[in-house]
């Protein structure tokens, strides 16, 4: 994020809990950019996919069964654990990631419209909640 932020006109909203809060600072800007911590699928995703603002996140497992990559958000791959002392390849992908996408509205727009599309069409809580009740009454 430092990198990013040195590079990029950059805002970090890390601790924004109020919903409305969050969604205005989703709104604000042209790229929503998560990073999972344990290599979890956040909630954020799905709210920045919902927005309609292009999401940039890691590769982590299962997401590929829940969304598409190039289609609904831009995936990029993360080499660096904590631990592992040269993540510069990670960080320059991710900058060179960004750096296409600011300069290419069209394809951003695109993919971030088949993102919204998408998550309020099949990872709504309603749809969350149909589906866990499917499976415990099954």
């Amino acid at each position: 994020l430092i990198r990013l932020c040195k590079d990029f006109n950059v805002r970090m909203y890390d601790q924004v809990w109020d919903p409305v809060k969050f969604q205005k600072a989703i709104q604000r800007g042209g790229i929503g950019f998560n990073r999972s911590l344990l290599g979890d699928v956040a909630i954020r995703v799905f709210e920045t996919l919902a927005s309609g603002r292009f999401l940039l996140t890691d590769r982590v497992r299962c997401l590929n069964t829940l969304i598409e990559d190039k289609k609904h958000c831009r995936m990029y791959d993360t080499w660096f654990r904590p631990f592992f002392p040269n993540y510069s390849i990670e960080v320059n992908m991710i900058c060179n990631i960004v750096r296409f996408y600011l300069n290419h509205d069209k394809e951003r727009e695109q993919i971030a419209e088949n993102g919204s599309e998408y998550a309020w069409a099949n990872h709504t809580w309603t749809r969350r909640a149909s589906t866990l009740l499917n499976l415990v009454f099954s």
